[in-house]
């Protein structure tokens, strides 16, 4: 039985198909690949460059990215670093694809986000075990993001210095924002003068003695 035939018949019955975004300027190598997630079932958008990755992106935002490294104008790691950028705690899995041997170049791709990666020409084999691992992953968070969805109440995720990276749509209602228009900002964009100024001071401080505050003000924690 052919490989691919093989790996088709393992296939698990009711099994989500996926959007896959590819991005890869050599049509000739790439079509293998593109000819394999087809088969199960999975819908690709195939661009050749990392600014219509990021375009294909915002329209469309995929369950899984196969990203090449080298290419005309913008190159997968910018490409990527975006990406990942855009979407804030939404973590889609990005398998960066090389040609590449070094190992400053794969830790290129890792610094700027990439998940994991695959050598060229690509293993079909190993291609599937990287998909099959990152799937059921992404379903653990999808199923999480669901709940945070929905939820009645606002809720906004940061980092520690102060970027928004979850805002869910009740956010978005209270604020008057769109997410897209909030994540990878400082939340301070949110807040009315002078607390907007001060904000960046206050997180420092609270990163620094671990003391939470309510605008400036000391409150107590209760069990």
């Amino acid at each position: 039985m052919p490989d691919e035939e093989r790996m088709l018949s393992r296939k698990p019955p009711g099994q989500a198909a996926l959007h896959i975004l590819v991005v890869d300027d050599d049509a000739f190598s790439i079509a293998p690949v593109l000819g394999f997630v087809e088969k199960f079932g999975h819908s690709v958008t195939h661009v050749r460059n990392g600014r219509d990755a990021i375009a294909a992106f915002v329209a469309r935002q995929p369950d899984m990215i196969l990203m090449d490294v080298m290419m005309p104008g913008m190159d997968g790691i910018e490409a990527t670093r975006e990406i990942k950028r855009l979407a804030g705690d939404r973590w889609v899995p990005l398998i960066m694809m090389t040609g590449l041997g070094s190992k400053q170049d794969i830790l290129a791709g890792f610094e700027a986000g990439a998940d994991d990666y695959l050598p060229k020409p690509v293993d079909l084999d190993i291609l599937y075990a990287r998909m099959k691992s990152m799937q059921r992953i992404a379903l653990i968070q999808n199923q999480l993001h669901r709940i945070i969805d929905h939820a009645h109440e606002g809720i906004i995720a940061i980092d520690g210095q102060g970027i928004v990276n979850t805002f869910n749509p009740a956010a978005e209602g209270i604020f008057g924002y769109a997410a897209a228009e909030v994540i990878g900002k400082n939340i301070a964009m949110l807040m009315p003068s002078p607390t907007r100024e001060a904000h960046d001071g206050y997180l420092a401080r609270y990163l620094k003695d671990g003391v939470p505050h309510i605008i400036g003000k000391g409150r107590k924690m209760t069990g």
